[in-house]
C-alpha cells in the first residue's frame, strides 16, 4: 500500500526558469546512430557481420621527440589556434584496404578499422567523398558505445571533403553500406587521421575530454550568471580546425533575417579555404547546469567557405556548409558597429576547448592596438570580473550590454589569477574599413543596404514556436509528488527505480491539432547516479491500448539530472505523430544483486485524485499495466510530463532573400507623413503581416502583428519624432523594407 507522499512540487513549477525558453534547451547524445553532423540517423552493421582486428590499419608511433615539440609549439595562447592532436596523412580506400562482404541481398559493406596507439581519441577528414543516392557510412568505436552517421548523399559537398567530429578511444571503424539499387559504388577516400595526444575525448566515462580542463575560475554559461544571456549562448559554437585546432565562433544575424548561417571567428583560426573545408561547427557543448556534467557534442556542421577575411584586423567571415535545424536551437546574434566602447562587456566561449563558458566585465572596454593588427583597431578588456578566457576561446564573441555583438576574442594575458589585459578587434573595424567586399562584412550583413549601425538578434524559428502547444494529462489545480513503493523508501518509488526492478514507465498522448513533436518537459523527483554507465533512456511508442512499437528513443546519462528539476528532453529530430503516442522512459542501473539502489531516478506524478479519473500513466512489469490495475495502487495516474507539439516547423530559416517585385507592390502614403501613415497591400496575398520600425541606428521602435489584414492599412506613427525611418513588412513568407519619413 502507499505508505506516505515522500516529496512534492505545486503545480505552478516556478523551478521551471530557464528552461522554459519554450523549445529550447539541450539536445544530448542518443542511442547508437544518432550522433549526427546533420546526419540521418540509423545503425551501422545490422547484419551482426565480424570484423577482425587484426586487419586494422594500425598509424605509426609518434616520436615522444617530435610530439614534445608540438606541445612546446602549440603551447596553450589566445592568439592562434588550440592543438589537441597528430595528423596522419593516409591514403585509405576501399580499393586498397579494409575488406567488401556482400550481403544475401546482393548490398555490399566495405569496413575499414583504423587504431592509433594511445589515443585519446580519433577523427578523420576524408579527402574524397561523394555517395551514390541510397548508401550509408558510419564510424564508430568497435563498442559501438560512439557512433556518427548516417552520412548520406545529402552531406556530399562541392568541395568532395568531409571532416568528422572525433570519437573517443585509440580505435574506429568506418563502415560503408552499398545497396545494390545504388548503381554505383561512389567515391571515399581517408586523407588524414587524427591522434588526439591532450584529451579533447578521454577513456569511457567522459563524452569530451576537454571537460574540465579549462582554469577554476571559469564559469558555466548555465550557472547564474550566464541567465540572462540564455538566448545569445546559443550563437556561440566550438570550432574543431583541420582535425587538431580548436577555436571559438559565433553566428550572426543580416538585415534581411533571412538565417543565413554566416559565424565571425578569428582569421589566425580559420585562415584559408582549406582550413574552411576542414572545419567542424558545434553547438550547445555546454553542461546542463552550473558546474554540472560533461556536456555532448553530437549538434555539429561539418565544413565552411570563407566569404570575407582580412589578417589586418584578425578576422574571417564564414558560412557553414548547412543552416542549423530547430533542434540545435540557432540563434542569430545581434551586433553594433559603431566605435563606441561598450559600458560592460560578455564573452561566450570555450576555454580550452571545454563546456560553455561566460566571462563578464563590468567596467568599460577601452580602445588599444593588439600585436601586429591595424592600430587601434581592437577592444582591451581590462579585468575580467567574472571568469577569464584561454586558448581555444579565440574568436569568441564580445557583447555589449545590448546584448549586441562588438568585437572577436585575438588574444591576451588574461588566465585564472590574474584575468587582465584581453583583446578583442573591433566589429566596427571588421565592419568596413576595408573597401574589397571579401575583406568587409558590411556588404554580407546588411545585404539590404539599410545603413543600420546596429541589428538585434534572430531566432528563426521563432514564429514556428509561438504556435505550439503544450499537452498535458493534469490540471493546473492538481500537484505533483512522489510517491514511495511498498514499505518505504528503501524499496523504491511509484514512478522509478524499485526493488521490484520496474523500471520503464509511459504516458498516453492524445495528439492535438499539432502534429509536430519537438520535445517534452519532464519534472524530476529524484536523481542518483551512482556509476558512469548509469542513464534514463527516453522513448516514444506507437500502441492504442498500451506502448506496442519504439518510434524513436535517446539516451541521457543519469547525471544530467539532479532532485527537484524541470528538465526538457528532445529527440535529434522533429517527430510527426498523426494519432495518439506514448511517451516514457526506462531506467539503466547498476544491477540490482550487487548494488541494490532504489532512489536512482524517479519522475513527479499526479498526487492520489479524490475521485479516481482517468488513468493515462501505465508500468512495464513483464508487461503493460495501468496503473490503477495494481492493487497497491489502484488510482487512476498521470506522469509528469508536458509534450510540445507544434504545427509547420520551416527545416532552414523563416525568410528567404529579398523580393523586389513585391517591394514594388507595397505603397506608404503619406511619405513623408506627420504621422498618419497608410499601407497599400497587394489584394489577397497576405493574411497576416508583422510591421515593425527601425531607427537608422537599428532600434526597434514598433513591433506590431495584423490578423485579417485587408488592402490598405492605417498606422498611427504620430508620437514619432521627425527623421528617416525603416519599415518593416513580414508576411506570406516575405520581407518587404522601405525608407519612412516623419514629419511635423
Amino acid at each position: 500500500m502507499i505508505r506516505k507522499v515522500k516529496k512534492s512540487c505545486n503545480q505552478t513549477l516556478k523551478g521551471i526558469q530557464r528552461v522554459i525558453t519554450l523549445i529550447l534547451l539541450l539536445v544530448f547524445v542518443s542511442e547508437p546512430g544518432s550522433v549526427a553532423q546533420i546526419s540521418s540517423g540509423g545503425n551501422p552493421n545490422r547484419t551482426g557481420l565480424s570484423y577482425s582486428k587484426d586487419k586494422f590499419v594500425k598509424m605509426a608511433a609518434i616520436k615522444s621527440s617530435e610530439l614534445e615539440i608540438i606541445k612546446e609549439y602549440t603551447l596553450p595562447v589566445k592568439n592562434q589556434p588550440f592543438q589537441f592532436a597528430y595528423p596522419f596523412a593516409v591514403d585509405l580506400n576501399p580499393e586498397n584496404s579494409g575488406e567488401w562482404q556482400t550481403l544475401d541481398n546482393g548490398d555490399r559493406i566495405w569496413r575499414l578499422g583504423i587504431t592509433s596507439e594511445g589515443a585519446y581519441s580519433l577523427n578523420l577528414i576524408f579527402d574524397s567523398f561523394k555517395l551514390p543516392e541510397g548508401a550509408e557510412l558510419f564510424i564508430y568505436d568497435p563498442q559501438k558505445r560512439w557512433i556518427l552517421g548516417a552520412f548520406t548523399s545529402k552531406n556530399n559537398k562541392q568541395s568532395g571533403i568531409l571532416a568528422t567530429q572525433p570519437i573517443p578511444g585509440d580505435e574506429i571503424i568506418v563502415e560503408y553500406l552499398l545497396p545494390v539499387s545504388s548503381g554505383e559504388e561512389g567515391i571515399l577516400s581517408i586523407g588524414q587521421v587524427a591522434h588526439d595526444f591532450t584529451g579533447v575525448f578521454a577513456p569511457p566515462g567522459m563524452k569530451d575530454g576537454q571537460y574540465g580542463k579549462s582554469g577554476a575560475c571559469n564559469v558555466d554559461i548555465n550557472c547564474i550568471e550566464g541567465d540572462g544571456w540564455q538566448k545569445e549562448k546559443n550563437a556561440t559554437a566550438r570550432f574543431v580546425i583541420n582535425g587538431i585546432d580548436l577555436c571559438t565562433g559565433v553566428l550572426l544575424n543580416n538585415t534581411a533575417e533571412n538565417a543565413i548561417p554566416y559565424m565571425l571567428t578569428a582569421q589566425h583560426c580559420v585562415e584559408d579555404s582549406a582550413d574552411a573545408v576542414s572545419t567542424v561547427a558545434i553547438f550547445e557543448y555546454e553542461s546542463p547546469y552550473c558546474d554540472g556534467p560533461d556536456g555532448f557534442i553530437n549538434h555539429s556542421i561539418s565544413g565552411v567557405s570563407i566569404i570575407a577575411s582580412k589578417p589586418n584586423l584578425d578576422f574571417s567571415l564564414i558560412k557553414l556548409s548547412k543552416t542549423p535545424p530547430i533542434y540545435y536551437h540557432p540563434y542569430y546574434a545581434g551586433w553594433n558597429n559603431q566605435n563606441i566602447p561598450p559600458d560592460e562587456s560578455v564573452c561566450i566561449h570555450h576555454p580550452m576547448g571545454d563546456v560553455k563558458k561566460i566571462s563578464i566585465d563590468l567596467d568599460a572596454a577601452v580602445t588599444a592596438s593588439y600585436n601586429s593588427f591595424d592600430p587601434n583597431t581592437a577592444w582591451k578588456v581590462l579585468q575580467w570580473d567574472v571568469g577569464t578566457t584561454e586558448a581555444g576561446s579565440s574568436g569568441a564573441p564580445l557583447f555589449d550590454n545590448l546584448k549586441r555583438v562588438v568585437g572577436h576574442l585575438s588574444g591576451g594575458e588574461a588566465k585564472c589569477g590574474s584575468s587582465i589585459n584581453d583583446y578583442f578587434q573591433k566589429f566596427s573595424s571588421s565592419w568596413n574599413k576595408y573597401s574589397p567586399v571579401t575583406e568587409q562584412i558590411k556588404v554580407w550583413l546588411d545585404p539590404l543596404n539599410l545603413g543600420f549601425a546596429s541589428l538585434n538578434g534572430f531566432d528563426p524559428y521563432g514564429p514556428a514556436k509561438e504556435n505550439c502547444d503544450t499537452v498535458k494529462n493534469f490540471e493546473n489545480s492538481e500537484n505533483l509528488v512522489l510517491y514511495e513503493y511498498g514499505t518505504g523508501a528503501e524499496e523504491g518509488y511509484w514512478t522509478g527505480h524499485n526493488s521490484d526492478s520496474i523500471t520503464q514507465y509511459a504516458e498516453k498522448i492524445s495528439v492535438s491539432n499539432q502534429h509536430n513533436f519537438v520535445g517534452a518537459y519532464i519534472h524530476v523527483g529524484l536523481a542518483n547516479s551512482d556509476a558512469i554507465t548509469d542513464s534514463v533512456i527516453f522513448k516514444i511508442w506507437a500502441g492504442n491500448i498500451q506502448p506496442e512499437t519504439v518510434i524513436i528513443s535517446k539516451a541521457y546519462p543519469l547525471n544530467y539530472f539532479h532532485d527537484s528539476m524541470d528538465f526538457f528532453i528532445s529527440f535529434d529530430s522533429i517527430i510527426e505523430l498523426t494519432s495518439d503516442f506514448w511517451f516514457g522512459y526506462e531506467i539503466q542501473y547498476d544491477n540490482p544483486v550487487t548494488s541494490p539502489l532504489t532512489d536512482q531516478f524517479a519522475l513527479f506524478q499526479v498526487e492520489i485524485r479524490i475521485t479516481p479519473g482517468t488513468n493515462t500513466a501505465f508500468f512495464y512489469n513483464n508487461s503493460w499495466f495501468a496503473f490503477n490495475s495494481d492493487p497497491m495502487f489502484s488510482n487512476g495516474a498521470s506522469l509528469g510530463v508536458r509534450i510540445v507539439m507544434c504545427g509547420e516547423i520551416p527545416s532552414v530559416g523563416i525568410r528567404p532573400d529579398f523580393v523586389e517585385d513585391i517591394s514594388d507592390q507595397v505603397i506608404l502614403y503619406p511619405n513623408p507623413s506627420p504621422g498618419n501613415l497608410f499601407i497599400d497591400l497587394p489584394g489577397n496575398f497576405f493574411e497576416t503581416i508583422r510591421i515593425r520600425i527601425f531607427s537608422l541606428t537599428g532600434i526597434l521602435i514598433l513591433d506590431q502583428k495584423i490578423n485579417n489584414v485587408t488592402e490598405s492599412i492605417a498606422v498611427d506613427l504620430s508620437y514619432l519624432s521627425s527623421g528617416i525611418y525603416i519599415i518593416r513588412i513580414d508576411g506570406n513568407g516575405l520581407c518587404v523594407n522601405k525608407k519612412l519619413s516623419i514629419i511635423d
